[in-house]
């Protein structure tokens, strides 16, 4: 497992961290997957309530946020 650090996105949330598969890490890295792809359903759902929560609001959450390779 590696991490990445998202920070920004709409909202300009601090930095949080987020642990995804090595695999996931390099195919991520290398643009031959989303960020969403990346995180699972559970990490999606937990970073779009940190990046935004505001309900109905059409920022795009945690898609938005820039991703640091740590």
């Amino acid at each position: 497992m590696k991490y990445i650090t998202l920070s920004g996105g709409f909202h300009n949330m601090p930095s949080i961290r987020a642990r995804i598969s090595d695999a996931d890490y390099e195919n991520l890295k290398e643009g031959f997957i989303t960020l969403r792809e990346a995180l699972s359903e559970n990490q999606r759902r937990r970073f779009d309530r940190y990046f935004c929560g505001v309900k109905d609001c059409r920022c795009g959450g945690v898609g938005r946020a820039d991703i640091h390779f740590d």
